[in-house]
């Protein structure tokens, strides 16, 4: 149902159940800014559990010296965010039982990018807007549930929403 391994998953948090180590991962992303003129400035080669890689690129706007050879990294940002988002939904949606006929995801951030040219301090990011438009037979008060639980329960809505360390250190 809704595109999701019912039976795998359900395998998976039962598993979990039993030993909570098993849902405990440490996720590595590596790349390196490209120095030839033209070309995607940031790649990284990323690797699934399985062990399949996929190649990104990430290139910036030219008015920020890129040549937009590839999508920008807040691009990427809000599409993960949305991807993270869309995929919990319809985890807890199927869990529940209810069949989606349709889910779309809009992902409007209002950014402020004044601070990072040093041209003065405001806030980068003003807010994140998350607008889903979404098709089912569902009652609405059983589709606001299974929106509740995604946004406690989604890894993207938990990094948005709570404070994390991050250390930066040059190696």
């Amino acid at each position: 149902m809704n595109n999701i391994n019912l039976i795998e998953l359900n395998k998976t948090i039962d598993s979990a159940k039993k030993d909570k180590n098993l849902l405990k991962k440490q996720m590595v992303v590596e790349g390196e800014w490209s120095f030839i003129e033209s070309k995607p400035q940031f790649n990284s080669k990323i690797s699934t559990q399985s062990g399949k890689t996929y190649s990104l690129s990430a290139d910036e706007p030219i008015a920020f010296g890129g040549s937009e050879a590839a999508p920008n990294a807040v691009q990427y940002c809000l599409f993960g965010i949305a991807a993270c988002y869309a995929a919990t939904f319809v985890q807890w949606a199927t869990i529940k039982g209810i069949n989606l006929k349709k889910l779309g995801v809009k992902i409007t951030s209002d950014l402020n990018l004044n601070k990072r040219f040093a041209i003065s301090e405001d806030d980068i990011v003003n807010y994140i807007e998350i607008k889903l438009d979404i098709l089912s037979e569902s009652k609405a008060s059983e589709i606001q549930k299974i929106k509740d639980i995604t946004d406690k329960r989604c890894p993207a809505m938990f990094c948005l929403t709570n404070n994390i360390k991050v250390k930066t250190e040059i190696l």
